[in-house]
């Protein structure tokens, strides 16, 4: 469980360094759209899809969870993360003083996505429900479909230790 909780730690810091850029790099912000789009994870029915407005989302999760901010690099305003016991990590970024959702991580096997796949299932279940992917140098597959990325997490090349879906509207580019 360590492992695990030090794996979304480390995505965290990434993400947030990613979206912080170099001081060469321009942002490019990206349009939000209001609609679920992409692979939306779903849970206890509350569907969490990327870059849709967060206040509803994080209502209808409920209150129990653990909540934590930072200054956004990307943005103006602040990022927000919420964890809900040691199943999910929802995250948000802040646009135009709207919170929109970045970033949902999938801890254990309380919950899956809504193709059936959890934290513990094989790296050939993944393939079987979403298609041939070739792991990177990380170990991770990632899927990409209408601007964000679903990304499962293997440390061993046959279980799937995390799953990550993640906006692609926060990251900057280099003109």
């Amino acid at each position: 469980m360590k492992k695990i909780v030090g794996i979304v730690l480390a995505c965290t810091m990434i993400f947030s360094l990613v979206a912080c850029g170099s001081g060469n790099s321009k942002e490019e912000s990206k349009e939000v759209s209001s609609a679920a789009k992409g692979y939306v994870f779903s849970t206890n029915n509350v569907e969490v899809a990327m870059d849709v407005k967060a206040d509803d989302v994080i209502k209808a999760l409920g209150t129990n969870y653990k909540y934590f901010e930072a200054a956004s690099c990307a943005f103006k305003g602040l990022d927000k993360t919420y964890e809900y016991g040691k199943a999910f990590v929802v995250g948000t970024y802040p646009k135009d003083d709207v919170d929109y959702i970045s970033y949902v991580y999938l801890k254990d096997n309380t919950v899956s996505t809504k193709e059936g796949i959890k934290v513990g299932d094989t790296i050939d279940a993944m393939k079987k429900a979403y298609g041939d992917a070739k792991a990177d140098e990380t170990g991770g597959y990632e899927y990409t479909k209408d601007n964000m990325s679903l990304k499962f997490i293997s440390t061993d090349g046959t279980t799937i230790d995390e799953i990550d879906y993640s906006s692609n509207a926060t990251k900057t580019t280099t003109k």
